[in-house]
């Protein structure tokens, strides 16, 4: 459709409004545009609309002419809107990108402003708004804006909250690539270090020409980010090859851990000949990997200490042993059995060895299972070695690696209980696996109520990261190692071959007065099982009565579901001397309802004014006036009050 005569009679009109509506009716080419206009009159009713309100406006007896002037201009303008279109030459062509979401949200102002302000400025309380908001409108977090912020919060000084960012940058889409390689400093600090994380975690080798890019000039922690970070792509293993000759530092050992990870010929031929001079440095960066060359080097590293260790080991014998004791997990094949079957057969020859240590004192040779376990001493290779295995079961649970516990359980003095129990949950049925467990759940002794310490040792070991998962339906082990190269934590999840036994709750929930396994069962809590819930509860509250300290039990009654509270904050106040804080809290924690929770309280403020149980710092106007809140069901508050 041509629409030029309609441009025409616009332009026309505006020039009559900018000359006066009066003489309007004397314009010449306003009429010559309005004859030009019948046709579309005729094609559309708007058109003929338009004509009849430029009519009015040129009628010799228009009573209001400015306002016709004006009806007739408004229309042009509006008829002329919706005909507007914009081209270009060329076709249209994708961008590339997914779209997933909407780039704004809907949320007012009001709300998304604070949020805004929290991420991208400093002062205190900023991390609790951040993360209470994430939690209750995660929706806001879409939001491209807040995106944008988040990037900013990489740098914040708040180390928490940088960390947190991270963590939900590094959840998103790789959409938000170009956010992150926005003002990328390759000089910058500890931020431009989170970036290049998160962009590992949502493009890996597709980010590898970035990092390439930024590499000339980058420095210091960056730079270290930046060649780790070349470890997603085998064809980097030349230039990582090249950067472990020349780097230093910090730097030198980041191209160490990321050629470790690529499986190219130049990778291994640069292993090959490391390992010949420093075997020992070669099996270091061999940690946590899974490749069958890594299992090799180690196991050849290993057989070359054992040999030459002999009776006396020196403080870089033992230095070497847990370097390659730590190599060990992930490992698996057959060079690797023959190791473990070697150290085995030791038993424990190894045990009271002893070298000269710092001073020249004579050190017991004691080991760890992993760098980053200091939840338990350093025991003798006999008793550590078990504890490897058993990592290595965890990380990579291969056919070799399952059968293994079972076959050196018979060879040497030490014992394989432990890893053998946990390859029995991973691969055998539920049965079975608690017919090897059983000889350990049972209760032993004259008064048949105590399990012998060695077995309750023995369980849990085997079932250290063991924890109910609904999405499951069924326990699994959740087991975090920690990536010695960018000191972040890797979760390992395993479910079980079956649901546990039944028999496991009836033997846990036995009262044979083992407070070490009880945190055990409270991680095994089925939340879908409102019945078995219910009995562990009551074996919680049991429990909870007799023991010592009565409040770690608090948490795992709620868990189960459980309401009653008679005689807990008694049980606890008789074995402790208490103050208000203390009763404050505890009723906090507690289970119940507020009646039942404040008839608790009254029997406890009743006993305390009896002196049958002993109170420090007391204020006993601020328990009433809790008792009160409780009354009302009011939130008992755990800030302020005289304590």
């Amino acid at each position: 459709m041509d629409l030029t005569c309609l441009y025409e009679l616009r332009d026309r009109l505006r020039s009559g409004a900018i000359a006066g509506a009066a003489l309007a009716a004397d314009d010449f080419r306003l009429r010559r545009a309005l004859d030009a206009l019948e046709p579309l009159e005729k094609a559309a009713p708007v058109f003929a609309r338009l004509g009849q309100l430029t009519r009015n406006l040129l009628a010799p007896d228009c009573p209001d002419r400015a306002g016709a002037l004006l009806d007739a201009l408004t229309l042009a303008d509006a008829v002329l809107c919706t005909q507007g279109a914009v081209a270009v030459p060329g076709g249209v062509e994708s961008l590339g990108l997914p779209r997933r979401g909407s780039a704004l949200s809907n949320a007012p102002y009001s709300v998304l402003a604070p949020l805004l302000e929290a991420l991208t400025t400093s002062g205190g309380g900023r991390y609790s708004f951040v993360v209470d908001t994430h939690d209750q409108r995660p929706e806001l977090f879409r939001d491209w804006r807040v995106k944008d912020a988040l990037v900013q919060a990489l740098g914040a000084a708040y180390a928490e909250l940088a960390d947190r960012a991270e963590s939900w940058l590094s959840s998103e889409d790789e959409t938000l690539l170009p956010l992150l390689r926005s003002g990328f400093d390759p000089c910058g600090k500890k931020d431009m270090v989170r970036r290049v994380r998160v962009m590992e975690a949502l493009a890996g080798a597709e980010a590898n020409d970035f990092y390439l890019s930024q590499l000339p000039e980058a420095e210091k922690d960056v730079r270290a980010a930046l060649i780790y970070a070349l470890r997603h792509s085998e064809g980097n293993a030349d230039k990582l090859v090249e950067l472990c000759k020349t780097e230093k530092g910090a730097c030198k050992k980041a191209a160490h851990w990321a050629l470790a990870k690529l499986d190219a010929p130049a990778a291994w031929d640069y292993w090959s000949r490391l390992a010949t001079k420093k075997p020992d440095q070669a099996a270091e960066y061999m940690v946590l990997s899974a490749s069958s060359r890594a299992g090799v080097l180690v196991a050849e590293a290993l057989d070359r200490l054992l040999d030459g260790m002999g009776d006396a080991p020196t403080a870089e014998d033992a230095n070497r042993l847990q370097t390659l004791l730590f190599a060990l997990p992930g490992k698996a094949g057959p060079d690797i059995c023959a190791c473990y079957r070697r150290m085995a057969a030791l038993g424990t020859a190894l045990d009271w060895k002893s070298f000269p240590g710092a001073g020249g004192q004579e050190t017991a040779l004691r080991l760890r299972a992993a760098q980053d376990d200091f939840s338990r001493d350093a025991l003798p290779f006999s008793e550590v070695l078990p504890l490897v295995l058993r990592r290595s079961i965890l990380l990579r649970p291969t056919p070799d690696l399952l059968a293994l516990p079972g076959e050196l359980e018979r060879v040497g003095e030490a014992s394989y209980a432990v890893p053998a129990l946990t390859a029995a949950l991973l691969s055998r049925p539920a049965a079975e696996a608690y017919a090897l467990a059983e000889p350990f759940l049972k209760p032993a002794g004259l008064l048949k109520n105590k399990r012998p310490k060695s077995g309750v040792g023995v369980l849990r070991a085997a079932l250290d990261g063991l924890r109910w998962d609904e999405a499951h339906g069924t326990p699994v082990y959740r087991v975090t190692y920690t990536d010695p190269a960018a000191g972040r934590s890797i979760a390992s999840v395993l479910p079980l071959h079956e649901p546990l036994d039944g028999r496991w709750y009836d033997r846990l929930t036995a009262l044979n007065l083992d407070d070490a396994l009880d945190g055990v069962l409270a991680r095994l809590i089925p939340q879908a099982d409102a019945a078995l819930r219910a009995r562990i509860g009551a074996y919680f509250y049991q429990r909870a009565l007799h023991t010592d300290n009565n409040r770690r039990y608090l948490p795992w009654l709620r868990a189960c579901g459980w309401n009653k509270c008679q005689g807990l904050l008694e049980a606890y106040c008789k074995r402790h001397k208490v103050n208000t804080w203390d009763v404050r809290s505890y009723l906090s924690q507690m289970p119940g309802t507020e009646e039942e929770l404040a008839a608790e309280a009254e029997r406890v403020l009743a006993l305390i004014r009896e002196k049958r149980i002993a109170v420090g710092s007391w204020n006993p106007t601020t328990i009433q006036q809790w008792l009160t809140d409780l009354r009302n069901a009011a939130p008992i508050q755990l800030t302020g009050g005289n304590a």
